[in-house]
């Protein structure tokens, strides 16, 4: 242990150097951006180590020591973490290290209960292997538990599948990414689960404060996706107004500025545009309406069919229709709408979010965007458009002349935009990077392109 806490010393030296060079100004940034990315991995490992380090806690020879073998306790008490971090922490070595927790149902033969529990503890097992051999982050480590805590089934094979599937996923993508891929998981799960199961009703609250000190008042709570989708497409219609010249109103304040002006005025006197997309092959199921099945919006909020419907298409929106083998929109009709409005719509059904590599936005928080600069000639057609979030968007290099800088760009070899840089004398050809996220993978044209026409019904056989 002596040789441990040396090591530590160096490191803790080392920190030390990297502070002064900070704080003094940094001449070779580069190498710096290089030392970091291998501190994180190190913190990564340094997490791994603290759930290890609460699982070991309750054994008898660390009572000796710390004189409890309650995890939260301890952790508080002899390393100062706070009862939030301690208690997160503690629940991921209950997860990982713990007895293995299932309800069966009550007419469950108990062989299988055994078979499907063994199954559930090998899981486990490649899970703490992977994280062994992986070292996902803290924030990490922690939305994967959170996540699975939403799940409404009591069958832990199913809780640890999901765990060892976003552990893999975690490994080589974003948290955001890897948050879009538990949140697509628990949920198709808690729908296919029996109603009295899946009932999320009960989950669903609002609170309104009383006003703080300087008058204002907070909003919290959970609302139904169907309302969810329609005041979430109105408050983003009202942020793509032009803002006043001169405007130093940072996004979160005009954001508050746009919902305050949704409220006042209601729904009722501004029609929403809810584009809900949706394949031909699947209302070749047969008990389709009651399947739980959600369809992807331009709101980033999914809807099942019973809740479209509840909204009434007439009165919102757009319901676009894929063609079922090139996953392309079919033919939308006329509407009394400008142009660009057939062009969200399309982009929304091609793309669902923010064409950059890992972005999640949804289409309705994204700017379009010309591919080929405006400025130098680029046409208006939806060939040379996309969709950006106001980050990329912002970031983009037009003048492509920087090879640190990305811009928007279709790949030659697949026909998708995607992000590229600059060319430089080390690169004439930078490869295209398309956004291939979980997000991104439920855009309505890639989803119909790989859908596969399901079963047909009995009394069709």
């Amino acid at each position: 242990m002596t040789a441990l806490i040396d090591e530590i010393s160096q490191y803790e030296a080392f920190l030390l150097r990297l502070t002064e060079e900070l704080e003094s100004g940094v001449e070779e940034f580069d190498h710096v951006i290089a030392t970091y990315q291998r501190l994180e991995q190190l913190q990564d490992l340094k997490a791994h180590t603290d759930v290890l380090l609460a699982h070991r806690v309750r054994s008898e020879k660390a009572v000796a020591v710390a004189g409890t073998k309650k995890p939260v306790r301890f952790l508080q008490d002899t390393l100062g973490w706070s009862k939030t971090r301690a208690s997160n922490v503690s629940t991921q070595a209950a997860r990982l290290y713990g007895p293995i927790k299932d309800a069966p149902p009550e007419d469950e033969p108990a062989h299988e209960t055994a078979q499907r529990v063994e199954e559930a503890r090998q899981l486990r097992a490649l899970s703490v292997d992977k994280l062994r051999r992986h070292r996902l982050s803290a924030d990490m480590r922690r939305l994967i538990e959170t996540s699975l805590a939403g799940l409404r089934t009591k069958d832990a094979r199913i809780r640890e599948s999901i765990r060892l599937e976003a552990i893999s996923y975690g490994a080589e993508h974003s948290y955001d990414d890897t948050r879009e891929l538990l949140i697509l998981r628990v949920r198709r799960v808690n729908s296919s689960l029996p109603e009295a199961d899946r009932d999320s009703a009960a989950s669903r609250r609002l609170t309104i404060t009383k006003p703080g000190t300087d008058g204002n008042v907070g909003i919290f709570g959970r609302i139904a996706p169907d309302a969810a989708a329609v005041l979430t497409d109105q408050v983003d219609r009202e942020m793509r107004k032009p803002r006043p010249k001169g405007d130093q109103r940072s996004y979160h304040q005009r954001y508050e500025e746009a919902f305050s002006a949704v409220i006042k005025r209601g729904t009722g006197n501004a029609d929403s545009t809810l584009v809900v997309c949706i394949s031909p092959k699947d209302f070749t199921h047969c008990d389709y309406a009651n399947a739980g099945i959600e369809h992807p919006t331009n709101t980033g909020i999914p809807l099942t069919t019973e809740q479209v419907m509840a909204l009434g298409m007439k009165k919102y929106g757009f319901l676009a229709v894929h063609d079922p083998h090139t996953g392309d929109v079919l033919r939308l009709g006329r509407f009394e709408r400008c142009a660009n409005i057939f062009q969200r719509i399309a982009l929304a059904a091609a793309q669902n979010v923010c064409s950059h590599p890992g972005c999640s936005t949804p289409i309705s928080k994204c700017e379009i965007h010309h591919i080929e600069p405006y400025a130098q000639g680029g046409a208006t057609d939806i060939e040379n458009l996309t969709c950006l979030c106001r980050i990329h968007h912002s970031d983009n290099d037009d003048t492509r002349a920087h090879h640190s800088k990305h811009h928007a760009a279709r790949d030659p070899k697949t026909g998708r935009v995607g992000a590229t840089r600059g060319a430089h004398a080390a690169e004439s050809s930078p490869e295209v990077h398309v956004n291939d996220s979980v997000a991104a993978q439920q855009a309505p044209g890639a989803k119909v392109r790989a859908q596969p026409w399901p079963e047909p019904c009995a009394y069709h056989s």
